[in-house]
């Protein structure tokens, strides 16, 4: 796998950021004649929509959430993909989905993409969450489907690299400053449209993997209380901060075989 680890991004001056953590409570799903779900399938060609070859995948968990976010059921795909949550009551529910095992060589694939809900991803990229559904008293929806991306499969192009807490707000990359954890991180097309998601691991590293080539920027969303160090000081990429400090965007980087 090819990599260009160029894209690096500074934070500096904290003010006071905390770290709060939602947990979903767990409550019985309500009983009747309603039922939902679809399918979880592997977006080979990254392009968020069910194309002839792209197989659904096993074992995804998969939670039923009321409007709320409140837990009331799981289940996993089965062999071919498929889930269904069946005998629910009438109501506004949230389909949840949990990336498989390893978690991090799994991202959601671009959300709405096209006119056909039968074949498009229907998923946020930030937190694997539908918008709540509306199903009716009998009624069985059968377009909730879910693309992942797998950055982890052999060959293509990868980009990514870290974002780090500037102590000294000099735009370099100090050997005392570490990384910063959580955020969030968006992969854009030639014509600045979102085509990737993912989020800092525990060391500020993130990386984008399995892309065809084209050209690529990389928008990072500043966490509150923090704002972006100077970006390109110094001769040294590797050691910068590489996003503009105004929209958080880099420069293009086009990626080739």
């Amino acid at each position: 796998m090819r990599t260009k680890t160029v894209a690096s991004l500074g934070i500096a001056l904290a003010l006071g950021l905390s770290s709060i953590t939602a947990t979903a409570a767990q409550a019985a799903a309500p009983a009747g004649t309603s039922a939902i779900g679809n399918f979880v399938w592997n977006d080979l060609n990254r392009n968020g929509v069910q194309d002839a070859g792209e197989l659904g995948i096993a074992g995804v968990g998969v939670n039923l959430l009321d409007a709320n976010g409140n837990l009331l059921a799981s289940t996993t795909t089965n062999a071919s993909g498929n889930y269904s949550f069946s005998q629910i009551a009438a109501g506004s529910y949230i389909i949840e989905v949990k990336p498989p095992e390893p978690t991090q060589c799994y991202t959601f694939t671009v959300k709405d993409v096209g006119g056909n809900d039968t074949l498009d991803s229907d998923v946020f990229v930030f937190d694997g969450r539908t918008a709540p559904i509306a199903v009716a008293d009998g009624e069985t929806i059968t377009t909730v489907d879910v693309g992942l991306l797998n950055s982890c499969g052999a060959g293509g192009l990868s980009l990514g690299d870290r974002v780090w807490y500037d102590l000294n707000v000099n735009g370099i990359q100090d050997a005392f400053e570490g990384g910063v954890a959580g955020v969030q991180v968006l992969l854009l097309n030639s014509a600045g449209a979102v085509v990737n998601a993912t989020t800092t691991d525990g060391n500020g590293n993130y990386l984008f993997g399995s892309l065809p080539p084209g050209t690529y920027s990389v928008r990072f969303l500043v966490p509150a209380g923090y704002v972006l160090t100077l970006p390109n000081i110094g001769p040294n990429d590797a050691i910068d901060s590489d996003a503009n400090p105004m929209t958080g965007v880099t420069a293009p980087y086009a990626l080739s075989s």
